[in-house]
Protein backbone atom coordinates (compact mmCIF):
# COMPACT_ATOMS: atom_id res chain seq x y z
CA UNK A 1 0.00 0.00 0.00
CA UNK A 2 3.24 2.06 -0.18
CA UNK A 3 2.33 3.91 -3.44
CA UNK A 4 -2.08 3.74 -3.60
CA UNK A 5 -3.86 6.70 -2.20
CA UNK A 6 -6.29 6.02 0.72
CA UNK A 7 -10.08 6.50 -0.58
CA UNK A 8 -11.95 6.96 2.65
CA UNK A 9 -12.80 10.54 2.40
CA UNK A 10 -10.96 12.19 5.09
CA UNK A 11 -12.34 15.31 6.42
CA UNK A 12 -10.09 17.97 7.26
CA UNK A 13 -11.82 19.72 10.33
CA UNK A 14 -11.70 15.56 12.22
CA UNK A 15 -7.97 15.64 11.69
CA UNK A 16 -7.73 19.46 13.24
CA UNK A 17 -9.84 18.52 15.85
CA UNK A 18 -7.81 15.51 16.70
CA UNK A 19 -4.57 18.03 16.42
CA UNK A 20 -6.55 20.07 19.09
CA UNK A 21 -7.15 17.78 21.25
CA UNK A 22 -3.55 16.39 21.36
CA UNK A 23 -2.11 19.55 21.76
CA UNK A 24 -4.97 20.43 24.80
CA UNK A 25 -3.93 17.07 26.57
CA UNK A 26 -0.48 18.26 26.46
CA UNK A 27 -0.52 22.05 27.41
CA UNK A 28 -0.73 21.47 30.95
CA UNK A 29 2.24 19.28 30.84
CA UNK A 30 4.25 22.12 29.50
CA UNK A 31 3.22 24.49 31.44
CA UNK A 32 3.77 22.46 34.92
CA UNK A 33 7.28 21.65 33.61
CA UNK A 34 7.93 25.40 33.16
CA UNK A 35 6.63 26.30 36.60
CA UNK A 36 8.22 23.64 37.96
CA UNK A 37 11.42 24.97 36.70
CA UNK A 38 10.98 28.81 37.95
CA UNK A 39 10.19 27.12 41.01
CA UNK A 40 13.36 25.25 41.06
CA UNK A 41 15.78 28.09 39.58
CA UNK A 42 14.15 31.22 40.58
CA UNK A 43 12.04 30.80 43.64
CA UNK A 44 11.46 34.20 45.04
CA UNK A 45 8.21 35.72 45.29
CA UNK A 46 6.17 33.27 42.66
CA UNK A 47 4.51 35.70 40.40
CA UNK A 48 6.44 34.55 37.89
CA UNK A 49 5.32 30.75 38.38
CA UNK A 50 1.87 32.18 39.02
CA UNK A 51 1.93 34.08 35.50
CA UNK A 52 2.77 30.97 33.42
CA UNK A 53 0.25 30.46 30.85
CA UNK A 54 -0.78 27.46 28.45
CA UNK A 55 -2.86 28.18 25.06
CA UNK A 56 -3.99 26.48 22.81
CA UNK A 57 -5.44 27.91 19.37
CA UNK A 58 -6.62 26.72 15.52
CA UNK A 59 -4.80 27.62 12.77
CA UNK A 60 -5.09 27.01 9.37
CA UNK A 61 -3.07 23.49 9.06
CA UNK A 62 -4.04 22.24 12.24
CA UNK A 63 -3.07 23.95 15.78
CA UNK A 64 -0.70 25.78 18.07
CA UNK A 65 0.20 25.64 21.79
CA UNK A 66 1.86 28.99 22.88
CA UNK A 67 3.20 28.44 26.53
CA UNK A 68 4.73 31.47 27.94
CA UNK A 69 3.88 34.61 31.05
CA UNK A 70 2.73 38.41 30.74
CA UNK A 71 5.92 38.81 33.46
CA UNK A 72 8.27 41.25 31.92
CA UNK A 73 11.25 39.59 33.69
CA UNK A 74 9.97 36.41 32.87
CA UNK A 75 12.11 36.84 29.09
CA UNK A 76 15.14 38.04 31.45
CA UNK A 77 15.65 35.45 33.56
CA UNK A 78 15.58 33.31 30.32
CA UNK A 79 18.40 35.53 28.39
CA UNK A 80 20.26 37.35 31.15
CA UNK A 81 20.63 40.82 32.24
CA UNK A 82 22.38 43.96 33.76
CA UNK A 83 21.43 45.32 36.54
CA UNK A 84 18.93 48.06 35.65
CA UNK A 85 16.66 45.83 33.75
CA UNK A 86 19.08 45.41 30.07
CA UNK A 87 18.13 42.71 28.30
CA UNK A 88 21.64 40.82 27.73
CA UNK A 89 20.25 39.89 24.67
CA UNK A 90 19.18 43.45 23.32
CA UNK A 91 22.49 44.41 24.13
CA UNK A 92 24.04 41.95 21.61
CA UNK A 93 21.91 42.72 19.23
CA UNK A 94 21.51 46.63 19.35
CA UNK A 95 18.03 47.95 20.06
CA UNK A 96 16.72 51.27 19.26
CA UNK A 97 17.08 53.05 15.63
CA UNK A 98 20.50 51.33 14.99
CA UNK A 99 19.78 47.78 12.94
CA UNK A 100 23.58 46.87 13.30
CA UNK A 101 24.77 44.91 15.97
CA UNK A 102 26.80 45.88 18.74
CA UNK A 103 30.37 45.81 18.59
CA UNK A 104 32.77 43.45 21.11
CA UNK A 105 34.39 46.55 23.11
CA UNK A 106 30.85 48.83 22.96
CA UNK A 107 29.08 45.10 24.35
CA UNK A 108 32.30 44.96 27.20
CA UNK A 109 31.37 48.41 27.75
CA UNK A 110 28.05 47.99 28.77
CA UNK A 111 28.97 45.01 30.68
CA UNK A 112 31.32 46.80 32.59
CA UNK A 113 28.90 49.18 34.00
CA UNK A 114 26.63 46.97 35.90
CA UNK A 115 26.30 43.48 37.32
CA UNK A 116 25.46 40.48 34.89
CA UNK A 117 22.75 38.16 35.85
CA UNK A 118 23.48 35.16 33.60
CA UNK A 119 20.55 33.37 31.74
CA UNK A 120 18.67 30.86 33.36
CA UNK A 121 16.68 29.17 31.07
CA UNK A 122 13.27 28.11 32.56
CA UNK A 123 10.71 28.28 29.60
CA UNK A 124 13.01 26.17 26.43
CA UNK A 125 13.97 23.27 28.44
CA UNK A 126 10.43 22.90 29.79
CA UNK A 127 9.40 22.49 26.17
CA UNK A 128 12.05 20.69 24.74
CA UNK A 129 11.21 17.85 27.84
CA UNK A 130 7.64 17.85 26.89
CA UNK A 131 7.88 17.60 22.79
CA UNK A 132 8.51 13.29 22.81
CA UNK A 133 5.09 13.27 24.81
CA UNK A 134 3.46 16.19 22.66
CA UNK A 135 4.50 14.32 19.67
CA UNK A 136 3.25 10.93 20.84
CA UNK A 137 -0.23 11.99 21.57
CA UNK A 138 -0.40 14.22 18.53
CA UNK A 139 0.33 10.78 16.22
CA UNK A 140 -1.82 9.04 18.96
CA UNK A 141 -4.88 11.19 17.88
CA UNK A 142 -4.42 11.33 14.22
CA UNK A 143 -4.01 8.07 13.83
CA UNK A 144 -7.48 7.30 15.67
CA UNK A 145 -8.93 9.63 13.18
CA UNK A 146 -7.41 7.44 10.04
CA UNK A 147 -8.25 4.24 11.40
CA UNK A 148 -12.10 5.34 12.00
CA UNK A 149 -12.15 6.18 8.28
CA UNK A 150 -10.33 2.95 7.09
CA UNK A 151 -9.58 0.28 8.98
CA UNK A 152 -6.23 -1.29 7.24
CA UNK A 153 -3.66 2.49 7.21
CA UNK A 154 -0.25 2.32 7.89
CA UNK A 155 0.75 4.38 11.00
CA UNK A 156 2.12 7.35 10.26
CA UNK A 157 5.08 9.67 11.00
CA UNK A 158 4.31 13.48 12.31
CA UNK A 159 7.01 15.88 12.43
CA UNK A 160 6.53 19.06 14.47
CA UNK A 161 8.34 21.99 14.69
Amino acid sequence: MAGKAVSAPFKPPDIKGAIMKALGEAAPIVKNNAVGNVNRMLKRTGRLASSVYARVRKIRDGGKLTVGTPVVYGRFWGYGFLRGGKSVRGLVRGVGRSRKGRTAGQLAKLIKRGAKYYRRPWLRPAADEAMPEIVRRVEMHVNDVIKQYSGNVTIIDIKIS
